[in-house]
């Protein structure tokens, strides 16, 4: 309802994604109840053995009594309900899983991707070697202003929550940004400002997007 959707803005804070997933694990627990001809309150049990029957993944049944359970919440906060069942059911452990990593031999074919003699091609391969370099965020390369750049020390400046971190940078990216800034991003330009050191083909900033 729109009523329980205001209560989870406020409460919860939720993104618009998150809400969709609430609002899609509380209508499949509705529908199972309906079918079984019991009433919500009395339908956990049933609900999470049905969960475990379908073979679903330990994150995905957290977040369905995670969803339960704030919508209980909800209902007894609104005088709906007298009672939470979902709030003494644990969540279950998740394990987690230690991250992928690639060879040395991965990474020199991912490196050596991109076309270095067309714009885009110069522009990703200077954003994967800063990646690769330096170990920032996507989001941190992304914000990065030509001023960031320090040529003659060889190293770039990142400043994020009143700190300044300070990255070596190594050949041969040093020399493909040298070159990028001084030739290939100003005929992208054309004249026009921009601090951004990546850029689209538009002028604008690079973004996740574009």
């Amino acid at each position: 309802s729109e009523e329980f959707q205001e209560w989870l803005k406020k409460t919860r804070k939720v993104s618009s994604q998150t809400e969709c997933c609430y609002l899609n694990d509380i209508k499949n627990y509705c529908e199972y109840t309906s079918n079984c001809g019991i009433s919500l309150e009395s339908g956990t049990d049933l609900y999470l053995t049905h969960l475990d029957q379908q073979g679903i993944s330990k994150s995905y049944k957290a977040r369905c009594i995670t969803s339960l359970r704030a919508f209980f919440e909800f209902l007894v906060e609104s005088g709906y309900s007298l009672e939470n069942p979902f709030s003494t059911v644990k969540l279950p452990k998740i394990e987690k899983k230690p991250p992928q990593t690639l060879t040395v031999q991965q990474m020199q074919m991912f490196l050596s991707a991109p076309d270095i003699s067309t714009f885009d091609g110069m522009r990703d391969k200077i954003l994967l070697e800063l990646m690769y370099q330096t170990g920032l965020k996507l989001t941190d390369i992304l914000a990065l202003n030509v001023e960031n750049v320090n040529l003659q020390m060889n190293v770039i400046t990142v400043k994020k929550n009143s700190r300044e971190r300070i990255f070596p940078i190594f050949s041969p990216l040093n020399v493909f940004i040298a070159d990028y800034i001084s030739t290939t991003r100003l005929e992208i330009l054309k004249g026009k400002a921009s601090r951004a050191l990546l850029i689209n083909l538009k002028g604008g900033r690079l973004t996740r997007q574009s």
